[in-house]
């Protein structure tokens, strides 16, 4: 699907927002320190940042960031990389966590460059919004097809990097990059709908009111 223009309406907020890449999907970039998952039926209400449609406690677990560190701590059944969570866990660089009976995630720090993480579902759940992983915006987002990127694009061979400022999502300018349509020539806030573009590839920015 090939995202459309909307207007620009508000900033990111504190939480966070969510971008939408032709041919790649939806993922949502959270700002916050602290994201809770937990479980819910599509269509109801979720207790929990990030709702799984699967058997989970409706706060299972939660995933803190303090520095450059994340933990883990859980009120449901977890298992990390084979071992069972019974109090605070550091999450490593990449780890395959597991949520109650089946519900398999995959946790890396791609880059070594930056402290943001990414958090997608490996088994065949599905989120309760029509996203397909959380990126923990840290600092910095990257976007592309070589190592150390955040989302992986294949058809991006030029790099897109976004960044954090305080709750602004910013947008680095890129040779071919083109915001709402016109080149920059210097770091640009990011709004709802907003529109980037490389070519004919492009991604559009949404902010979602909880």
């Amino acid at each position: 699907m090939t995202p459309t223009r909307s207007p620009a309406t508000s900033a990111t907020g504190p939480q966070g927002c969510r971008l939408w890449i032709d041919g790649v999907g939806c993922w949502q970039l959270w700002f916050a320190d602290t994201l809770t998952l937990g479980g819910g039926a599509a269509g109801q209400p979720c207790e929990a940042d990030f709702g799984i449609q699967a058997a989970l406690s409706r706060r299972h677990c939660q995933v803190m960031r303090s520095g450059e560190h994340y933990q883990l701590s859980t009120t449901g059944p977890a298992v990390i990389d084979g071992q069972p969570v019974t109090e605070n866990v550091f999450l490593a660089s990449a780890a395959n966590i597991r949520l109650g009976n089946d519900v398999q995630l995959s946790w890396t720090r791609p880059s070594i460059l930056s402290r943001s993480a990414v958090l997608r579902i490996c088994s065949p759940h599905r989120p309760i919004s029509s996203i397909d992983g959380v990126i923990l915006l840290a600092d910095t987002l990257l976007i592309g097809s070589g190592a150390g990127v955040h989302i992986t694009c294949p058809r991006w061979t030029q790099p897109l990097v976004l960044f954090r400022r305080q709750d602004q999502l910013f947008c680095q300018p890129q040779p071919e990059l083109e915001l709402d349509g016109q080149r920059i020539k210097a770091p640009q806030p990011l709004t709802h709908g907003s529109l980037i573009s490389i070519g004919e590839l492009c991604a559009r920015l949404e902010v979602v009111t909880p």
